[in-house]
């Protein structure tokens, strides 16, 4: 019957909302993730610079002990000499380290910023695939009703 149709197209109108939402709340979320992903990546990225900052001072520690050795033992010179280049290497391989942790800081970062944009633009063209679905459906009721009401103004006008 009409009211038959018409609480199918206005079920099937509930279910397209329904997953309207759906969308929406997966958005969301995975926008709180973004955001997650971005506030652990910024406490990595204060801890390694505590890291740095750390191994700067040993390292500005360790430089001062050898200066002290090598102004109190000046026959133990080349052995002073060893470990200065030994303290430069290990500055190197950390100032390297860092620079690699800082790259693949950003490169998370910008992974994360690339997976919620796609995320996000998934998201809008479902919604958007939904909403004009919802909209057909309308129109088509919309149709039907104008349809059934001339029909029922027909019959009205034969039985005048």
């Amino acid at each position: 019957t009409d009211e038959d149709e018409l609480q199918k197209l206005k079920d099937a109108l509930a279910a397209a909302w329904e997953e309207v939402e759906e969308l929406r709340t997966e958005a969301t979320q995975a926008r709180a993730e973004s955001d997650g992903i971005h506030k652990k990546l910024a406490i990595e990225s204060q801890e390694i610079e505590q890291i740095k900052d750390e191994m700067t001072e040993a390292i500005a520690k360790a430089r001062s002990e050898a200066d002290a050795q090598k102004a109190n033992l000046l026959y133990e010179s080349e052995e002073v000499d060893k470990i200065k280049r030994r303290f430069e290497a290990l500055e190197m391989e950390i100032e390297g380290r860092y620079e690699a942790t800082t790259i693949d800081c950003e490169t998370m970062r910008r992974v994360a910023a690339e997976e919620c944009a796609h995320t996000r633009r998934e998201a809008e063209v479902d919604a958007q695939a939904l909403l004009q679905k919802s909209l057909a459906e309308m129109q088509s009721l919309a149709a039907y009703h104008a349809t059934v009401e001339a029909e029922r103004r027909a019959t009205a006008d034969a039985a005048r």
